[in-house]
This record gives C-alpha cells, structure tokens and sequence, in this order.
C-alpha cells in the first residue's frame, strides 16, 4: 500500500492506494494515520498525474478524475451508490431521492444518505454534488468545504470562456487582429445594449454575456496581465472598500457605507 499528501487550498489531503487503486482520500490526520497500515510507502503522486489533476480542479478546472479505484472492501449496496454519485457530472447536483431512484431503490434516500456519508474518497467520488431535498445535506469534510466545492465548481464555465476567447484570438481572423483601441466602439455599444435591456426588462443576461466578451478580450490582449489578474485586483479593491464586511469598520445605512468609502478613496 502507498500514500501520497497534497496540498490543497483547503488544508493538506491524505491519499491512500492499494495495487489495484486509489481506497482513500482523508482530510483527517488522526483518522489516516489511524488507518494507515504500518508498512504503507510514501510516493510523491499516488499515479502519474494525480497531482496534477488535483491541481487543476482546485484552480477550478473541471476533471473527471479517470483513475482506477479499489472500493472492494465496501458494501455491495454502497458500491452501488458510489459507482452512481461517481456519475454526477462537474457542477451539478443530485438530491438523494434522485439517487435513490437511479440505483431501482426507490423511497431508500435515508440509506442512499448513508452511503454517501461512507464515501472514502472525497472529491474523487464527488459525494460533495449530493444534496438534500430542502438542504445541502451532509460532508465528511465539513459543510464549509462541501460548500466550497460547489462554489468552486460553479466557476469552472469562467475557466471554459476564458479557454475559448484565448483560441479566438490565436485562430480567428477577426478575433486575432483586434486592439484596445479598435473594440472601444464595441464596448460603447454594449454597455448601451445593456443599459437598454435593464429598462426594457428583457434580455440582460444576453447583453451582459456581451459586455463580459469586451471585458475577456481587452484582458486577452493585455500584455502585462490577464483576466485572472483582473479579477484578483477586483477582488482586492471590493475588500478594502469594504471593511464593515471584510474589517472592523461598522455601517447599517448606505450613507454610512458612502462616507466609509470615501474615506478609504482618501487613505489610499
């Protein structure tokens, strides 16, 4: 038996594999060293690529983990379970009666539950994408990370349009040629479009779809940054101007929060 630890963005993952595949993956210590054999081997990747894999989904890219499992020691019926959660696509849900359903065992969520709850190898098996009917239902891991995951995989279309506007602009004609300069007549005309659908109550989400290309091109271009950067300047600057959320600053009316923000614009 051989086991390898990641670290991963939400603390380090112990996995554990026999000669036939991947039995565990732990966010545990106590409970992986518990159950860690005495003569298991440490390995940098549990399989070749594996941790590339890991580190690709964690920066929100969606992989199918195509690795060979070893669920022998399990239940019949929690075989069954997993090998159906196993098919839940990326970025979707099931609820348990769903589940339930699929494996002919209809009315059997509280058992389905269970077995999902018996899951060995999170995120492999991604028992995260099973929900309850009213509620996220449970995790091993915590319901911070299962919500997390959910999180994260929601993110991974953003990952697919990026992917798709970097192609254009190495295989498109049009697309290729294109500069900051050359698409500001495009993005006058689409925050018009937008402003439009707003009060016209109809079609935003096409227009902002439109809106958001102008905002991938011009970062695609860029020389010295791209959308990622983009976003993380965002994601720094909605902090700072916000520190009654992020901080220990307090506010309860919008005349609070405008005076906070003006007294950050001046201290920075």
């Amino acid at each position: 038996m051989k086991y390898s630890i990641y670290n991963s963005p939400l603390g380090k993952l112990y996995i554990v594999a026999t000669n036939n595949g991947i039995c565990r993956l732990d966010w545990d210590v106590i409970r992986f060293q518990k159950n860690l054999p005495v003569n298991s081997n440490l390995t940098k990747d549990i399989f070749p690529g594996f941790g590339r894999s890991l580190d690709l989904y964690f920066r929100g890219y969606r992989e199918d983990f195509d690795y060979p499992l070893d669920l022998i020691y399990l239940s019949p019926f929690t075989r069954t379970v997993l090998r159906e959660i196993k098919q839940i696509p990326y970025g979707k849900t099931k609820k348990y009666n769903e589940l339930s359903v699929l494996i002919g065992r209809p009315g059997a969520q509280r058992a389905v539950a269970n077995a999902a709850g018996r899951n060995p190898i999170p995120i492999i098996i991604p028992c995260h994408r099973v929900v309850g009917k009213e509620s996220l239902g449970g995790y091993s891991g915590g319901m911070g990370t299962k919500l997390w995951l959910l999180n994260l995989e929601k993110s991974g279309i953003f990952h697919e349009i990026v992917s798709i506007i970097t192609r254009l602009r190495q295989e498109c004609p049009w697309d290729s040629i294109q500069t900051h300069e050359s698409l500001i007549p495009y993005i006058k005309e689409e925050c018009e479009e937008v402003i439009s659908a707003i009060k016209e109550k109809k079609y935003l989400k096409e227009e902002l779809g439109d809106l958001l290309l102008q905002v991938l091109l011009q970062s695609e271009i860029a020389k010295d940054f791209d959308i990622l950067d983009v976003c993380e300047v965002l994601a720094s600057k909605l902090k700072t101007r916000h520190p009654h959320i992020f901080g220990n600053m307090k506010a309860s009316t919008p005349e609070e929060v405008r005076k906070i923000w003006e007294e950050v614009k001046r201290n920075n």
